[in-house]
């Protein structure tokens, strides 16, 4: 599962702007674009100032929060029901961890082998191929 970066909208058209910020979060939902673009130095690119950097830092990290918890909690009802429409790779493997735990032998972890090695590729990136190896990891 991922959670794909969207740049930040910037420009002078933003200035003052009574426009709403486009993202949901606690400090999303109180945030203009007038709040985080504002008009700095020449060479400020993102027409951030320092308020502005820290407001977009915490809506992110609520917003990176929010995608946490609701993922588990989406994961958990999957698994209770044994229907995986979301992390369908990572469904089966956390079912193999539940059943391996229950009976802890090396023929139960040999018989979910496969359930782990569908999670070597379950994660592609948008400008990935298919036979990327798992050092790629290290760049997420």
């Amino acid at each position: 599962m991922g959670i794909e970066q969207v740049t930040a909208p910037t420009g002078h058209r933003f200035h003052g702007s009574p426009l709403r910020w486009p993202w949901p979060s606690a400090v999303g939902d109180l945030l203009t674009m007038g709040d985080l673009v504002v008009p700095t130095s020449h060479q400020n690119t993102t027409q951030r100032d320092t308020l502005g950097n820290h407001l977009l830092a915490l809506h992110n990290l609520q917003a990176l929060c929010l995608a946490v918890f609701t993922a588990n909690r989406v994961f958990d009802v999957e698994l209770i029901t044994g229907q995986h429409n979301i992390g369908v790779k990572e469904g089966c493997a956390a079912a193999a961890i539940n059943k391996i735990f229950k009976n802890p032998s090396l023929q139960t972890l040999q018989s979910h082998e496969r359930s782990f090695n569908g999670l070597r590729k379950s994660y592609a990136r948008v400008d990935a191929d298919e036979d990327r190896d798992l050092d790629d990891y290290d760049t997420l």
